[in-house]
């Protein structure tokens, strides 16, 4: 059996990797996949947990706010690699933004998280969260200066898709 730590792990790997493949999927026909692909994926876990994690993910995608995160020509797992300027000093950045839509009017990316309960103000975001998305819309930033670059927390719980303010982003690089 899975400890309640590996099982919280688990679920938001399995969400993670879900909503990667859902976008590509007709809207009619992802209850289903989400099932049928969780079914293969965590075959052991309960026929409810499964049900659960399905439409908690196929709900995420539903919202109307994350459409353009989700539009065709949005990337998923987009690796994001370079240096920012940050009020401590240069850092160096090396990772994969979840959801990135780079369009002709702004540069929208997002963090997809799983916690449960998620904050209910975009305020109580853990720090770590907060620079983990300032530092890579410090980078977006400078890689399309020409455009706005708006960064976004989509908690699959709820769910809910929670824009963090670029002041509030920008107060997360600056040392505690």
């Amino acid at each position: 059996a899975l400890s309640p730590q590996g099982g919280r792990f688990r679920r938001g790997t399995l969400l993670h990797r879900l909503l990667q493949r859902l976008p590509d999927v007709p809207v009619p026909e992802r209850s289903a996949f989400a099932v049928a692909w969780l079914a293969r994926e965590a075959a052991d876990l309960d026929d409810a947990v499964r049900a659960g994690w399905a439409a908690e993910a196929v709900a995420a995608l539903a919202l109307p706010d994350a459409a353009l995160l989700f539009a065709p020509g949005s990337r998923a797992e987009a690796p994001v690699v370079g240096m920012v300027e940050t009020p401590s000093g240069r850092v160096a950045i090396s990772g994969q933004i979840d959801r990135l839509t780079i369009a002709a009017d702004a540069v929208l990316f997002a963090d997809i998280k799983t916690n449960r309960p998620p904050p209910a103000r975009v305020e109580d975001v853990p720090r770590i969260y907060r620079r983990q998305l300032a530092l890579y819309r410090a980078l977006l930033v400078n890689l399309y200066p020409d455009r706005p670059v708006r960064g976004f927390l989509l908690w699959t719980d709820g769910p809910r898709l929670m824009e963090v303010p670029a002041a509030l982003l920008d107060a997360a690089l600056i040392p505690a």
